[in-house]
């Protein structure tokens, strides 16, 4: 598997050194590591681009940090953005990075959480072959984004589980899928952020970690979020990979993107992208 690794700056060579050092020391991998920024040097980048196809860019940057969302507008390969610290403490290139428009996903990793990045790449890496199981949690008052995540992946054959031991027993697949848990975070529910956290926190378990990856969502389900964005910087730092608030047509994208697909996917995944109604754009 062809990783490509591309960071703004040299400046950020204390998060891009570690991640090209871990990520070459899982078996597997080829890790191209390029440093371009896409606000200097946009032909550059765009060359880069076109000349190293990969399946997979892990993009990092600091400040307005555009470089992952830069990235993910110009190919189909699948993006995850890292943002990096600087002098608002990384919140800055969190937002940039994580708050991606509908349609150009980029999945973001807490600030300069290199291990959330290894750690998934090296689960993809594994189970790249074929789609996984998804499981969702969510509270109930996160229904509708529920449903409008289900629907039109169940409508091309994508399985869902009620518990991640379920995927060990389905039937009709021919092979032992992986489970992906996909995680809707209520930024205004402090309990059900409580249970993100300590579910991560316990996922040194090797095993579970062999066959379970994360995507999570911050849901407001207010008209603004007005809690402390500190906190919500710091419950990406827990784990799992993000998408943008409420944005159920990048986690959709992600998937897509990460696995192969067959002609029905190929046919929501376009109309996702350009923002169809025969999608699930809200």
């Amino acid at each position: 598997m062809q990783i490509n690794v591309v960071f703004g700056s040299v400046s950020d060579k204390h998060v891009y050194e570690p991640l090209c050092e871990q990520l070459r020391s899982i078996e597997g991998l080829s890790v191209h590591q390029e440093v371009c920024s896409a606000h200097r040097e946009p032909e550059q980048l765009r060359s880069f681009i076109k000349e190293h196809p990969c399946d997979l860019v892990i993009a990092g940057a600091g400040l307005a940090a555009h470089l992952p969302g830069v990235i993910a507008s110009q190919t189909s390969t699948p993006v995850i953005g890292i943002p990096v610290s600087g002098v608002l403490q990384g919140l800055d290139a969190l937002l940039s990075v994580l708050q991606m428009p509908k349609g150009m996903p980029v999945l973001t990793s807490g600030i300069e959480s290199v291990s959330t990045v290894v750690r998934f790449v090296n689960w993809y890496q594994k189970h790249q072959a074929h789609p996984p199981v998804l499981y969702v949690v969510a509270s109930p008052e996160a229904g509708e984004l529920v449903r409008k995540f289900r629907e039109p992946l169940e409508a091309i054959n994508w399985r869902f589980v009620n518990h991640p031991c379920e995927a060990e027993n389905l039937t009709g697949l021919d092979y032992q899928p992986a489970v992906l848990e996909v995680w809707l975070v209520n930024l205004g529910d402090k309990n059900e952020q409580r249970e993100f956290v300590e579910r991560f926190a316990q996922s040194g378990d090797a095993a579970h970690e062999n066959t379970c990856a994360a995507i999570a969502v911050p849901v407001v389900l207010q008209k603004e979020y007005s809690g402390d964005l500190r906190l919500f910087s710091e419950l990406t730092g827990a784990g799992a990979l993000w998408v943008g608030v409420n944005n159920i047509t990048n986690v959709h994208l992600s998937v897509l993107k990460l696995w192969p697909c067959s002609v029905a996917e190929r046919v929501l995944l376009w109309d996702l992208k350009r923002g169809s109604k025969t999608g699930v754009v809200a």
